[in-house]
């Protein structure tokens, strides 16, 4: 008991060490240094910020950040509070600054010639690596400061759920893809993800999407309608977009895990464009309304989808089956497998089921 509490304390202070510097990267892009130290947000210098986050006092600087950077999100976009169902914008706030401590340490890994054959294969193949692992203990122990009592499933440690019976389709369960795209990370591009969720009965009640190498974090609340990009010197809402269908997009993996199955599904729909992305970054660029369609197909699993599904739903968008029902997850007795899937700006252009 005591090697494991000490290996808790370990992980939680390696946490809190990334949470820092993700936090001071950001401080050094929103503030510069200005050269004569005359205060730069709120009275303070960049120094004094920054003495402030090392001292320990996130919270506040976070606030500060956001009080600036961030947009509002208006009362018309708010439920009433008796009727607000967990979590909250807050939480997902939270989430993203443990996304981004996560994508802190992954950065320390990327593109570096020791890591690039340091990876090893998984049982269905797919790599797996010392980046992965290392990240998902970074982010389960930043989900622990936000709730003690809400499980964790995460891709590198999931067999020690397999037999919780207490992990299902109902129930509040955390969904973590610490890296999402890991051949993408291995091989030296910057279209990986981390991807966190909370799963609420079911469905994805929240998500953040964060791409390190690209500076870019996607969240959304899917039951009340939010969903929002950030960028170093902005944040801004996210709507989908429906254009006409002779002009109507698809964003597509860069391997089609079923090709002949893909090719199928745009003749039906009547989808002539097409573009490329990997990861979680495909369901986001519905969300931000770069494409209208996003099908999938081939194994997937829940962790590599549910995070951007809280993203494109948030934005207005919807997440179906091929056969036009709605996602759930949970699903411990299929290994948490997800069905072919499509994610759209909405279900009026699908032909589907």
């Amino acid at each position: 008991m005591a090697l494991r509490d000490s290996e808790t304390t370990r992980a939680m202070m390696a946490a809190d060490e990334l949470m820092r510097e993700a936090l001071l990267q950001r401080l050094v892009s929103l503030f510069p240094l200005k050269a004569d130290a005359s205060p730069v947000y709120d009275g303070f210098t960049t120094e004094g910020l920054r003495q402030k986050v090392m001292a320990g006092e996130q919270a506040d600087i976070q606030s500060t950040i956001r009080k600036k950077h961030l947009p509002a999100i208006t009362a018309a976009q708010r439920p009433p509070v008796a009727d607000t169902p967990l979590p909250t914008w807050p939480m997902v706030n939270a989430m993203a600054d443990v996304a981004r401590a996560a994508g802190v340490g992954l950065m320390r890994y990327f593109n570096t010639k020791a890591f690039t054959h340091s990876h090893q294969l998984k049982a269905d193949f797919s790599p797996s690596s010392n980046a992965d692992r290392d990240a998902e203990d970074v982010i389960r122990s930043g989900l622990r400061a936000i709730s003690t009592e809400t499980l964790f499933v995460g891709e590198e440690t999931v067999d020690k759920v397999m037999n919780r019976r207490d992990i299902g389709t109902t129930g509040t369960f955390w969904l973590v893809d610490s890296l999402d795209s890991t051949r993408s990370f291995i091989d030296g591009y910057a279209e990986f993800t981390v991807n966190i969720a909370l799963i609420r009965n079911g469905r994805a009640a929240a998500g953040v999407v964060y791409a390190p190498a690209l500076n870019r974090m996607y969240k959304g609340l899917g039951h009340q309608g939010i969903a929002t990009v950030e960028t170093p010197h902005r944040e801004r809402h996210l709507h989908v977009r429906t254009r006409p269908p002779e002009k109507r997009r698809a964003v597509i993996p860069y391997r089609p895990a079923d090709e002949a199955a893909l090719n199928a599904f745009r003749e039906t729909n009547g989808i002539r464009h097409a573009f490329k992305l990997s990861s979680a970054l495909r369901l986001c660029a519905v969300a931000e309304g770069r494409a209208d369609i996003y099908p999938q197909f081939g194994q997937y699993a829940e962790w590599d989808i549910a995070a951007g599904a809280a993203v494109v739903e948030g934005a207005g968008g919807v997440m179906l089956t091929m056969d036009g029902q709605n996602l759930t997850y949970g699903n411990r007795e299929g290994c948490f497998k997800m069905p072919p899937l499509v994610a759209a700006s909405s279900r009026a252009i699908l032909k589907i089921g």
